[in-house]
């Protein structure tokens, strides 16, 4: 026997759905105490409401939420090659969507789903039910629907909603609050909202439908003309060489320099944590979930805005973020940008190991240009460094001298420093390389006896 009945609203008769605003009778009395918030009646039932809203003008830890509404997206969208649609729009037109869920599957319940707006919001002491030691205030109702962009006021807060399926049967109800809020912004921005969040949030919308097609649902995401940006792939072409894994509590600590406080709870328990609740009806653990997923949000418009100013910084980015965005601008057909970006990288990264790549990638735009004279300084700027381990720079300064200035005491001094930088160090090199450097070397020395007869 679950322990909801000892939590339950006894005394209150069950709410009527269109006018009430009573939590449901079954519904844990200390929810309301552990995690402050309102019941959102509906025609698919009730869900219950959580919603805390930072002033801008103040800072969240170090980070100042000022400077969200002058990041324009066109620079990222040029940069990354995102869709046209999103230009126009800045960080404070997105809507960010988060979710919990109960696994991994296409079946698995989105039982709490976090959205993050900014908004403009007057005379809100009356409302506040809670202040949160981070400078947040928990609002009461009257806050279930941002207002539209566009009014012209600039934004004084941001607001998180965390919906919530306080009992699995309110998941309908739950999924009709968020396609009243989803349809507010033009912009829906996620972490790993393509591959995960998107497709199980649409995925509940039409297994619903098909269970109770009387209810109101209409999945935003297919019927709302609004651009998705994904912060993932974004994440990983700028900032996996330099941070390695780019999931959003290391690119939180890494690039924003915020750390979690304890009472955050690892993605992988809170499944766990939430079948515990429906079993025993205790809401502790619910406490940790919510601020797992409120930090999810929060931190989202800083990542944002953080890309939009690497996508417009160039020359002031770090080494290995400056080499990540040469790389994009190579896949997107811009080698002037590529190029810059290069010098920029192979500057910051003195005397580091990606300093390498930059190296590589610099020289070989520059050969495959004709531009032999930039190529050969590069690589022979790449050998005065102490940090050469490859053949490669040795290797394209034989070649260019056996084939282009027809060197070939050049071209045989570098097969032999070639030949000894990969017996100093074998294991970085494939097997293959030492036999094709012995067969380059006897070339070039056939070449020298022959033009030494003639």
């Amino acid at each position: 026997m679950s322990s909801w009945g000892e939590d339950s609203w006894e005394d209150i008769p069950n709410a009527d759905s269109v006018h009430s605003t009573e939590p449901p009778a079954d519904m844990p009395v200390r929810l309301l105490e552990y995690i402050p918030g309102f019941p959102v009646w509906n025609d698919s039932g009730c869900a219950y409401v959580q919603a805390t809203a930072y002033d801008l003008d103040a800072n969240f830890k170090h980070l100042s939420f000022g400077r969200h509404a002058e990041c324009a997206l066109d620079s990222l969208t040029a940069t990354f090659n995102l869709p046209g649609l999103l230009g126009g729009f800045s960080v404070t037109d997105c809507l960010f969507l988060d979710c919990e869920t109960t696994g991994l599957g296409r079946s698995s319940l989105p039982f709490l789903i976090g959205v993050g707006t900014f908004e403009t919001l007057a005379d809100i002491d009356s409302r506040v039910l809670k202040r949160n030691a981070d400078g947040s205030l928990v609002l009461g109702e009257g806050v279930v629907n941002p207002g539209p962009t566009g009014s012209g006021d600039a934004p004084t807060h941001f607001v998180i909603r965390q919906l919530f399926a306080w009992h699995p049967r309110e998941e309908c109800a739950v999924l009709q609050v968020l396609q009243d809020l989803a349809t507010s912004r033009p912009v829906w921005a996620t972490f790993n909202g393509d591959a995960f969040d998107i497709p199980l949030i649409r995925a509940r919308y039409h297994t619903n439908l098909i269970y109770f097609p009387e209810l109101p649902l209409n999945d935003p995401f297919t019927h709302h003309a609004a651009s998705r940006l994904d912060l993932l792939p974004l994440a990983r072409k700028l900032w996996r060489r330099r941070i390695g894994s780019c999931s959003l509590s290391n690119c939180e600590h890494a690039v924003l320099g915020l750390a979690r406080a304890q009472q955050d709870v690892p993605g992988s328990l809170i499944p766990g944590m939430y079948r515990q609740y429906i079993e025993t009806g205790r809401v502790h653990d619910m406490v940790r979930v919510f601020y797992h997923n409120r930090q999810d949000i929060v931190t989202m418009p800083f990542l944002l805005e953080r890309m939009v100013q690497a996508a417009e910084a160039g020359a002031d980015l770090a080494g290995e973020d400056a080499l990540s965005l040469a790389v994009v601008a190579f896949n997107n057909g811009n080698p002037e940008r590529a190029s810059a970006l290069l010098h920029a990288a192979i500057q910051a990264l003195h005397s580091q190991p990606a300093q390498a790549d930059a190296f590589r990638l610099l020289a070989l735009h520059y050969k495959r240009q004709g531009d032999w004279g930039r190529a050969v300084r590069l690589w022979e700027r790449w050998i005065s460094t102490a940090m050469v381990d490859t053949v490669h720079p040795y290797i394209e300064l034989a070649k260019y001298h056996e084939w282009q200035s027809k060197d070939l005491d050049q071209a045989d001094t570098y097969t032999r420093w070639a030949m000894y930088v990969r017996e100093s160090s074998p294991f970085r090199h494939p097997p293959q390389t030492a036999a094709e450097l012995q067969h380059r070397l006897t070339r070039i020395s056939r070449k020298k006896r022959r033009l030494a007869r003639s």
